[in-house]
């Protein structure tokens, strides 16, 4: 459940990767996802904000539409504010919960990048002649690492309208979610995309 049309942002054509939305290892090696099938989808009377629920997920390398209990559940907000992007996830459990890996990856169609820090928070800024995509993971409950590959000439450097040419992962390792104790994020996309900067003069 990636957005289309947002400037900069593009998935791979059929490769199966965490874009904005996370993969996550359990303790006995099952690869998990939060994709279509949600228990609950609920927009706001606006058309500007977006809740959807979970608590079946998809097993990575499975059968479509064969979805499996973990004991996990997760809650994700969508909201768009202008040309501000945001996505926050809270996954919750009831029981301890360990969790081997967690990524989630940002594509950009945009060649160049720039990184920038303001205190703890940290800003990646793509760009292009067609405009900029800045992105930052903010309000985390729990430690990540963060870093931009290139996907080079393979796979995930093929999108639906061109090239991917670069990735910023976030990872996180050995987490356990508990009871009264859920992992939370907040991901931000500000989006400058120089058609509507002339549209606007």
């Amino acid at each position: 459940p990636i957005p289309h049309g947002l400037a900069g942002l593009a998935a791979p054509v059929e490769q199966t990767f965490p874009a904005l939305v996370p993969f996550i290892e359990l303790a006995d090696g099952r690869k998990v996802v939060a994709t279509d099938g949600a228990d609950a989808i609920q927009p706001s009377p606006d058309c500007k904000t977006l809740r959807a629920h979970w608590t079946h997920w998809a097993l990575i390398g499975g059968k479509s539409g064969d979805w499996i209990d973990v004991g996990l559940s997760t809650d994700v907000v969508w909201h768009i504010d202008n040309e501000t992007f945001t996505r926050e996830e809270t996954l919750s459990s009831d029981r301890p919960v360990s969790i081997r890996s967690w990524q989630l990856a940002i594509p950009s169609s945009y060649s160049q990048v720039e990184t920038e820090f303001h205190g703890q928070t940290r800003i990646d800024r793509f760009s292009s002649g067609a405009g900029t995509l800045s992105a930052q993971l903010s309000n985390a409950s729990f430690g990540f690492t963060t870093s931009v590959i290139a996907s080079g000439n393979g796979p995930l450097g093929r999108g639906v309208h061109g090239a991917i040419p670069l990735y910023l992962m976030f990872e996180a390792k050995n987490l356990t979610v508990q009871n009264g104790s859920p992992l939370k994020y907040r991901v931000t996309l500000q989006i400058s995309d120089v058609r509507s900067q002339i549209s606007n003069r």
